[in-house]
C-alpha cells in the first residue's frame, strides 16, 4: 500500500501546568501543536485521511477530559506513592522521588511535594514525560495509539512539533513581547478544563500605540514585570480556606468535583486578588498594580496593553483617558 505524509500546522494550543521535577513547584506553560501524519493512502478518497477530519480528531484527543493533555497538571512518569513521604525528611534533596501521587477516594488523587499538596479529580492530572523535550514523545505515543484505533488500516505514524512562539496582534513579530508563566484556577468557569485549580499558561504582555505598533518599555520596567509575574500563582480571595504557618489553603467545588491545594507561601510565589483570576481581571489588575510605570508608557505613546492567557488569546485594556490629563 502506498503511503504519504500530511502536515498540519497549528492544530491546537495546549495550556497546562506541570510539577517541576527539581524545584518541586507548579509551573504554568502553553504549547502550540503541529503534526505530520504518515499513513496508507486509502482507495476511495485517495487520501491518508481528510485534513479537516483528522485535525478535529487530534484536537479532540488533546482536549479529552480523561486522557488528554490540555488544561491538566502534568505529573512526571517517575513519581512515588504514599510510602515515599518518609524520603521527605532528608533536607536538601530535590529529585523526582520527592513527588508523590496516590488515590484519595471518591475518584480523587493527591499529588504532593514538600512545597504543595493538591487533592483533585483524577481527570485533572496527566501522568507523562514532562520534560520540555520528552513531552513530544508522550503526545506522539498517545496520538498514534488513538489514531490507529480510529483508522485500523492506515498504519499511522505521527511526528509532533511543539512551540511556545506567541501569536501577536497587528502582525507584530514575536520577540518583542514580555513573556511570563502563571498558574490559576477558575471555579465558576463553564469551561471544563479551566475549573482545574492548578492549570497554567505561558503568556505575554505587549504595549501598542494607536497604529498597532509596539511601544517598548524600559529595561527596568521589563525586568520588574518579569520578576513579579513570572512563575506566580494568582488566587481569588474568595477561594482561600486557610492561611497559617502550615501554608495557604485554597479550594472550591465544581461540577467535575472538589479541588483543594495547600502551598508553602515561602517557596511558591502567590498573589491574592479581590476578583476571579480570569484574564479580563488580570489585565486590569496589571494596569493598576504597575500604574506609575504604565503612566510612563502612555507618555511614550501607548494606547493599549495586551495581556495574554496563553499564546494566542487574552484581554486588551484601553489606556485612552485612563489617567486623566496624562492619557492620550
Amino acid at each position: 500500500m502506498k503511503q504519504s505524509t500530511l502536515f498540519i500546522g497549528s492544530v491546537t494550543t495546549i495550556d497546562y501546568a506541570y510539577v517541576h521535577p527539581t524545584k518541586l513547584t507548579i509551573v504554568g506553560g502553553s504549547l502550540n501543536l503541529s503534526v505530520e501524519v504518515t499513513g496508507n493512502i486509502e482507495p476511495v478518497e485517495n487520501v491518508v485521511v481528510d485534513f479537516g477530519t483528522i485535525k478535529k480528531k487530534i484536537k479532540h484527543l488533546i482536549d479529552d477530559k480523561e486522557e488528554g493533555f490540555d488544561h491538566k497538571i502534568w505529573v512526571p512518569e517517575k513519581h512515588g506513592g504514599i510510602d515515599d513521604f518518609e524520603l521527605w525528611t532528608v533536607p536538601g534533596e530535590v529529585d523526582c522521588e520527592r513527588i508523590a501521587m496516590f488515590p484519595f477516594g471518591d475518584g480523587r488523587m493527591v499529588v504532593s511535594t514538600p512545597l504543595f499538596t493538591l487533592a483533585c479529580p483524577r481527570n485533572a492530572i496527566k501522568v507523562c514525560k514532562c520534560d520540555s523535550i520528552l513531552i513530544s514523545d508522550s503526545i506522539r505515543d498517545y496520538l498514534e495509539e488513538k489514531l490507529n484505533i480510529e483508522y485500523p488500516n492506515s498504519d499511522i505514524k505521527v511526528k509532533v512539533f511543539l512551540t511556545d512562539r506567541p501569536v501577536l496582534p497587528h502582525d507584530n513579530f514575536p520577540g518583542n513581547e514580555i513573556s511570563f508563566t502563571y498558574v490559576h484556577g477558575l471555579k465558576n468557569s463553564t469551561s471544563w478544563g479551566c475549573q482545574n485549580i492548578a492549570h497554567g499558561h505561558k503568556s505575554w504582555l505587549l504595549f501598542l500605540d494607536s497604529y498597532g505598533q509596539i511601544v517598548h518599555p524600559s529595561y527596568d520596567f521589563k525586568l520588574k514585570i518579569e520578576d513579579y509575574i513570572d512563575g506566580r500563582m494568582f488566587i481569588w480571595r474568595d477561594n482561600i480556606l486557610g492561611d497559617n504557618d502550615l501554608g495557604l489553603t485554597i479550594g472550591y467545588e465544581t461540577p467535575r468535583g472538589a479541588f483543594y491545594l495547600v502551598v508553602d507561601k515561602a517557596s511558591i510565589k502567590t498573589h491574592i486578588i479581590d476578583t476571579e483570576t480570569t484574564v479580563e481581571h488580570l489585565a486590569e489588575w496589571f494596569v493598576s498594580f504597575f500604574e506609575e510605570d504604565v503612566k510612563k508608557m502612555v507618555k511614550l505613546g501607548a494606547t493599549s496593553v495586551y495581556f495574554s492567557e496563553g499564546l494566542v488569546k487574552g484581554a486588551r485594556v484601553s489606556l485612552r483617558g485612563r489617567f486623566g490629563d496624562d492619557s492620550i
